[in-house]
């Protein structure tokens, strides 16, 4: 990203990405979280769609989880791999972790 142009942003995707930043993330826990910073206005459909958004772009991977997997838990998967999206973890790339430096308002640390 630093080589080409930067990546634009809404707050919504921006602050979905930081939230994925330290750890693998689900949808339930993101819209949540969405909705405490920005109002009950976010729902599991916005924050579903801005992960889709997001994963298509390369700014977050998709992962299920699977115990029985031999070396991980979290095994990559995309939306299309027909596992509801309530299934699914997430966790942000490293274009996503400059996107989101590019993207951060400082006015944000308030909410």
């Amino acid at each position: 990203m630093r080589a080409g142009s930067p990546v634009k942003l809404s707050q919504l995707e921006t602050l979905v990405l930081s939230a994925t930043s330290d750890d693998y993330e689900s949808l339930a826990w993101l819209t949540k979280g969405r909705r405490e910073e920005l109002g009950d206005a976010i729902d599991e459909t916005m924050v579903e769609d801005c992960l889709r958004r997001l994963a298509r772009d390369g700014l977050v991977d998709v992962f299920h989880y699977d115990p029985k997997a031999a070396k991980h838990d979290f095994v990559p998967c995309s939306f299309e791999s027909g596992k509801p999206a309530g299934e699914l973890w997430f966790y942000i790339t490293k274009k996503g972790c400059e996107a989101v430096e590019e993207n951060w308002n400082s006015e944000w640390n308030d909410l």
